[in-house]
């Protein structure tokens, strides 16, 4: 491995801890986020399950604490187990049809969460994925391979949410008013991570050689959506 390699691949890493030291305030300010628009939906007359928003609420305190801590480590996972591999399909539970049916479901719900992040995090993502493919030593921007796109900080929430043992229906709550927060605070996650591999000297790869920036960006993630 040559010298520039060598200083490419500890950019890279200097990179990823960062972001993973940063995901306890990524984590913190999200709960802080749903925290408030949970008390706002509790508090609307038409909203027709303010018993089941105030147990979400309660809950979302008493194991906020937990995810605060437990959120990196899940991320770290998630970054280790997908780094270079396309997500796929699991395997359907052979027990039965119904645990088939929750994880077609879950992997909707992700999608779809996927879906507003990308629209929030576009111009920001587009940037980082040039220069992460530029440090990995890629011949052009392959986003799948980029440790810190979406996909990974929604499956390390899902799970570190899944890992309190709540019921799937305070799950869903929370996750619904949390995909309205997570694309924008990530989008700031973005430019950081950056703006960190900007001081290590990356400089990214040039998207025109391909296409428009942005045009190029959402085609290769568009394949990703499509792998996963």
């Amino acid at each position: 491995m040559t010298l520039l390699a060598l200083n490419l691949t500890a950019a890279l890493r200097h990179c990823v801890v960062n972001a993973i030291h940063r995901s306890q305030a990524l984590m913190d300010r999200l709960l802080q986020a749903t925290h408030r628009a949970l008390v706002l939906k509790g508090e609307s007359d038409r909203e027709p399950r303010q018993h089941l928003i105030a147990d979400s609420l309660r809950l979302l305190e008493q194991h906020r604490p937990a995810l605060i801590e437990a959120y990196p480590e899940t991320l770290l996972g998630q970054f280790a187990a997908r780094q270079t591999e396309a997500t796929g399909w699991a395997a359907p539970d052979p027990d039965g049809p119904v645990q088939f049916l929750m994880l077609v479901k879950e992997r909707t719900e992700s999608s779809d969460i996927r879906q507003s992040v990308l629209r929030d995090t576009q111009t920001e993502l587009a940037e980082l994925d040039a220069l992460v493919s530029a440090a990995q030593g890629l011949p052009d921007v392959q986003s799948g391979h980029n440790p810190l796109r979406p996909g990974n900080y929604v499956r390390a929430l899902q799970q570190a949410l899944e890992d309190t043992g709540v019921s799937t229906q305070v799950r869903q709550i929370w996750m619904q008013q949390m995909s309205e927060f997570l694309g924008v605070l990530l989008a700031q996650e973005y430019r950081d991570a950056s703006h960190d591999l900007y001081a290590q000297g990356v400089q990214p790869l040039d998207y025109t050689v391909l296409a428009a920036p942005l045009q190029s960006a959402e085609r290769e993630r568009e394949r990703e959506r499509e792998r996963e």
